[in-house]
């Protein structure tokens, strides 16, 4: 059951810190920065396509924001499916998630955006405003190599972890390690 959702607004913020010294002037910059990077890539195609008199192909880079910025859109339909506040495509909760991730992207570009990621932004968002999320986001991510390494999917590297966590869980927790061999989850 874990803390109470109350306890989680300043709960988590306080044990997850800040050590990355992340202001909210350096994210509402990120944020605009993100927002302007989307609105020329917007403007570059739509005066290819009136150039071409075709409908632009939106063809976009591998690597380039704007593929992290469409990888974000493509998950966050998916992201927390049970709870309507994300369900809603305009709605203020995926908005918000949107930002925060390609203020992410924006951040560190050399992480970007990794599919998965919206779940654990979407989840700080429910107990946060964008802004202690993000901090949130970055510090778990940047501060904890294991958790930047599920993200940075090294198969190799993975299936160690999760061999290693299987032994744990089978020394410490038995029964629930049982449970899920049972059920066919394994590394």
């Amino acid at each position: 059951h874990g803390l109470p959702p109350r306890a989680r607004t300043a709960l988590w913020p306080a044990a997850i810190g800040n050590p990355l010294r992340v202001t909210r002037s350096l994210y509402e910059m990120l944020v605009k920065k993100a927002k302007a990077e989307e609105n020329r890539w917007l403007a570059a195609v739509n005066t290819m396509a009136l150039a071409e008199d075709a409908s632009p192909s939106g063809r976009v880079e591998p690597g380039s924001f704007m593929a992290q910025l469409r990888a974000i859109d493509l998950d966050l339909p998916r992201t927390l499916p049970d709870l309507a506040v994300m369900c809603v495509p305009d709605g203020p909760l995926r908005q918000e998630c949107r930002l925060v991730l390609s203020a992410f992207a924006m951040y560190r570009p050399d992480i970007g955006y990794v599919q998965g990621m919206s779940f654990l932004a979407a989840m700080l968002l429910l107990y946060m405003d964008p802004f202690g999320a993000f901090v949130c986001l970055a510090s778990l991510l940047l501060s904890s190599p294991t958790l930047l390494g599920l993200y940075q999917l090294n198969v190799e590297t993975n299936s160690r972890r999760f061999w290693i966590f299987m032994k744990l869980l089978k020394a410490h927790n038995p029964a629930l390690h049982r449970h899920l061999t049972d059920v066919g989850i394994s590394p």
